[in-house]
């Protein structure tokens, strides 16, 4: 294995410790795609995402409150970026 030295700045944190994520975000995230299979707005099970209905950002007491959360795609039709993003869900 070939390990590539760090660049200045570089850190060993994952993308989610970046992100600022809680470290129960991994276990909440697998626990509501066993509940909420499919994307809720094409019903699409592939490809899928959970997404935040308010931002964990701006309201971080709600990043792991199952009813803050909800799943859609990021396939063809994008119902992540479309319902998600740009029609606010």
């Amino acid at each position: 294995m070939v390990r590539r030295r760090k660049r200045k700045g570089e850190d060993d944190r994952t993308a989610d410790q970046v992100m600022g994520r809680s470290p129960k975000w991994p276990a909440t995230r697998v626990a509501h795609l066993k509940r909420e299979g499919e994307c809720q707005a094409c019903g699409s099970m592939q490809n899928l995402n959970v997404h935040h209905i308010r931002p964990y950002q701006l309201f971080p007491e709600l990043e792991l409150v199952e009813s803050n959360l909800i799943t859609l795609c990021e396939g063809s039709c994008n119902c992540h970026l479309c319902w998600g993003h740009l029609m606010l869900w």
